[in-house]
Order: C-alpha cells, then sequence, then structure tokens
C-alpha cells in the first residue's frame, strides 16, 4: 500500500482539510516518517510536515520560519515527484507553492490552501470528511501548550547514556 493510501495520511489530511491544525498534521507526518523512513530527511513524508509546519508559521506571522519551512517543502515534495506524481498534480502543486511562498515572503495574511490532489480515490475520501466539530484559536499556539515531559525525559537519559 502506498503512503499516501495509508490511515495515518488520511488523518494527516483530515486535519490538513477539515480542522486546519497543521501542528497536527506536523505530528501525525512526523511519526508516520519515524516509522517508515527513520532519519531519512530526503523522505516525502518529511515534505508534508514541512509544509504543515510552514502553515503553521505563516498563520502566526512568523514570515521566515514559514518561508524556511515551505522552500524546504517544495524541495522535497519535487524531489521525490516519482512517488507522488499518481496522487499530487505536480504543475499545480508548482504554482501553488510559488503563489504560496510570494504572499509569505510579502508578509500577506495566512490563507489557507488545497493541495492539488490527482487521485480520484483520495479525493474521494477528502470530499467525504466529517466537518470538525469545533475548531478554536488554540490551534494557533499548540505548540505552546503541549505535554513534552516525555521528550525532555528521553533527552535527559541519552545525555547521562552518553556522559557514561
Amino acid at each position: 500500500m502506498h503512503l499516501m493510501k495509508r490511515p495515518e495520511m488520511e488523518e494527516f489530511l483530515y486535519h490538513f482539510y477539515v480542522t486546519k491544525d497543521y501542528f497536527e498534521c506536523h505530528e501525525i507526518g512526523e511519526e508516520l516518517w519515524k516509522e517508515v523512513a527513520p532519519r531519512e530527511k530526503s523522505h516525502f513524508l518529511v515534505g508534508f510536515v514541512l509544509l504543515a509546519t510552514g502553515l503553521y508559521h505563516w498563520r502566526r506571522a512568523n514570515f521566515d520560519g514559514a518561508l524556511r519551512s515551505l522552500e524546504k517543502s517544495l524541495k522535497l515534495l519535487v524531489t521525490n515527484r516519482i512517488l507522488l506524481e499518481d496522487y499530487l498534480d505536480f504543475e499545480k502543486l508548482d504554482t501553488l507553492f510559488l503563489e504560496l511562498i510570494r504572499e509569505v515572503a510579502s508578509h500577506s495574511p495566512y490563507e489557507s490552501i488545497q493541495l492539488p490532489i490527482r487521485d480520484m480515490e483520495l479525493k474521494a475520501k477528502i470530499a467525504s470528511f466529517p466537518p470538525a466539530l469545533h475548531v478554536g484559536d488554540e490551534i494557533i499556539h499548540r505548540h505552546s501548550t503541549r505535554d513534552r515531559s516525555d521528550v525532555i525525559l528521553a533527552r535527559q537519559q541519552a545525555l547521562l547514556k552518553r556522559q557514561k
């Protein structure tokens, strides 16, 4: 099964299209990437993670962070074109990203985007997503409210191992 058909990618796309919770998209995409291609920084999943990161930064008016993430995202998605061309319309994707990068570089206000999905089954899946029950402003600053105690603990344990 292609990764674009995995339930995790469907969940990513649900949050991308419906809730616009790009932080959650990042988390889902990163977990899937760690599962299927850990440390492979040129994997197309990293491109999707960076796209979500770029949109998250843009909505928060972090234009420099958004621009860096979006430029890297485009590069990774285009580099992996052969793996994605059945799912994404790259002619439209190139145009979308050029416009997106221009908007961010000129500090335009955030606007959500629609990925140019080519695969009819994936389009139908996206069209069938239920509406979000509640989406509030809390998604704008999700990074500052998450519990990172497990990450901090893992880093401390790794540091202790290195010191031995």
